[in-house]
């Protein structure tokens, strides 16, 4: 995994980039749902292997207590705050800056939490 400081901790993030992948790639920022995590997004939900086959990069960060700030839902996050959404942001700008990604082709997609979160992002 990536680590990214942001908001004075350090926030992760997990990158699956293909083979042989062609410049300026599209980017799918896919948001693990409430009581999941980056890994299990990765490993549950196939996108890796959409991955594979139609040549994009996937991101899969990590949120704070397993959750998203989505709004008025789910758990630490929304309590306490947290700026999912500069997070979010921050990481698309950290694959940007070094895998070359195409700026315009930047898309969000979630579970449940995260299906919240890619609106609050959108």
């Amino acid at each position: 995994g990536h680590t990214l400081a942001f908001g004075g901790v350090d926030r992760i993030y997990r990158l699956y980039i293909p083979a042989d992948l062609p410049a300026a790639a599209p980017l799918v920022v896919m948001l693990h749902g409430g009581f999941g995590s980056a890994e299990q997004a990765e490993r549950a939900y196939g996108w890796d292997k959409l991955a594979d086959t139609a040549k994009f990069v996937v991101a899969y960060p990590e949120g704070i207590g397993r959750a998203w700030n989505a709004g008025a839902c789910c758990g630490r996050p929304s309590r306490d705050g947290v700026d999912d959404v500069g997070f979010v942001s921050a990481v698309v700008a950290d694959v940007k800056a070094n895998v070359g990604i195409d700026p315009r082709r930047v898309y969000a997609t979630g579970m449940s939490n995260g299906g919240l979160m890619s609106y609050a992002v959108a």
